[in-house]
């Protein structure tokens, strides 16, 4: 019996690199909380507000290229190691900010904490996983970023109450040194030794990378990628609160609530992810998805034409059902394609510019979010984003291959 159980923890000791995914998640799951009470300290805009919540992106993007271009080279537990040490200073740069350059600083260093997440967690755990279970470690890691958006909107909840915005920052770090500890205890990449990697790996340049030959696994993976932000997902949890006061202008602590419901939705529906991925599919999996969100968008488009009595539960109902089609498809599936689709000897590399591309997508859906429902209306911007849910059941049904139990180096063969 406590054979088993060691072996049972022996083998499941990679999945504690989801916690890189937890501080994504807990980073942002605090923001948009904490901006409600950041901005009228500052004297803040609305893109001034923007920027403080996106700028993290632009620290992704340096994160990505770091680990990108050396994680080969150096392995990918040293990177996720550094991805902590650099969240713990991103963190405790935000909380003992005096004004918002300080608190642009924090929230940049967080983003390369994460960027260098992005790239290794998901790469480590599709390298460490079974053929058969490979889509439930990828789900993980999503799980683990769900989970990060609940805790981080559950501590602003409880500190909204005392307006203590500094201390969501400051419990961060107390998450990444959990990550730096369960770190040192991570088992080795068998398929890739770290220490000694193969030169046809180690010697690719990012010139070859771009060769007519990967021209597919790069339209699949860039794809899933882009279409993962301009549905809109990171924009609305990013400003869940923001987004729940213009709806007959509930209380910051009612807003922050609502907020807590929605992130508490995502982790709970993220968990049927890790049954229906390796057991019905990718494609079907993420064709559900994204009709279910066309749905709901298209319903939160109507729902913010008109101001009616408890509008704001039908909104957060709406939202639900938007979170519920990412959660279960486009969220964990889009990263387990990114990660299994291209071939060994460009994975890194190609990992890492599919998640920059990534990135860049995000920054400009959520740096751009408030000034939209400014401009063109909250009802538009929300029929926008469920006219390319509809575009993106397109791109599934007619690009993207099903890889359920196949080994990577089928789907190399298949894709290539």
């Amino acid at each position: 019996m406590a054979e088993n159980l060691i072996k049972l923890i022996k083998r499941n000791l990679p999945l504690l690199a989801s916690l890189g995914g937890f501080l994504l998640g807990y980073s942002n799951g605090i923001i948009g909380s904490a901006l409600l009470f950041i901005k009228p300290i500052f004297q803040l805009s609305d893109f001034s507000a923007g920027l403080i919540a996106s700028i993290v992106i632009i620290g992704t993007m340096l994160g990505i290229i770091i680990a990108s271009g050396l994680t080969d080279r150096w392995g990918r537990r040293f990177f996720i190691s550094i991805s902590s040490l650099i969240f713990m200073l991103g963190f405790v740069m935000s909380a003992f900010a005096v004004n918002s350059h300080i608190l642009l600083c924090g929230r940049f260093l967080a983003g390369i904490g994460i960027g260098i997440a992005l790239v290794v967690v998901p790469l480590y755990l599709v390298e460490m996983a079974p053929t058969k279970w490979r889509g439930a470690y990828i789900a993980t890691f999503q799980l683990a970023i769900t989970l990060g958006s609940f805790t981080g909107c559950a501590f602003s909840f409880w500190l909204a109450h005392y307006a203590a915005w500094r201390w969501m920052f400051g419990c961060g770090v107390v998450w990444a040194l959990c990550l730096f500890m369960s770190s040192l205890f991570l088992p080795a990449v068998s398929k890739l030794p770290e220490k000694k990697l193969p030169e046809s790996i180690v010697s690719v340049k990012m010139a070859d990378i771009f060769q007519s030959r990967f021209y597919r696994p790069f339209l699949i993976g860039i794809g899933i990628s882009i279409l993962q932000q301009i549905t809109g997902i990171n924009a609305i949890m990013y400003f869940a609160p923001q987004i729940l006061q213009s709806t007959n202008n509930p209380s910051n602590l009612d807003a922050i609530f609502s907020a807590l419901i929605l992130m508490g939705s995502n982790f709970i529906f993220t968990i049927v992810s890790l049954f229906v991925l390796d057991f019905i599919g990718r494609r079907p999996v993420l064709i559900f998805s994204l009709l279910t969100q066309f749905i709901a968008l298209a319903a939160l488009g109507i729902l913010s034409k008109w101001q009616f009595d408890n509008a704001q539960i039908y909104f957060v109902t709406a939202l639900m059902i938007y979170v519920f089609g990412y959660a279960v498809g486009l969220g964990p599936a889009g990263w387990l394609i990114i990660s299994e689709i291209y071939p060994a000897q460009i994975r890194s590399k190609a990992i890492g510019i599919t998640i920059m591309i990534n990135n860049i997508a995000a920054f400009i859906v959520s740096v751009t979010f408030l000034d939209l429902l400014r401009w063109l209306t909250k009802s538009n911007t929300f029929w926008i984003y469920s006219f390319i849910s509809l575009l993106g059941i397109l791109f599934i049904i007619f690009i993207v291959p099903e890889t359920k139990r196949k080994s990577l180096e089928e789907i190399e063969r298949m894709s290539l």
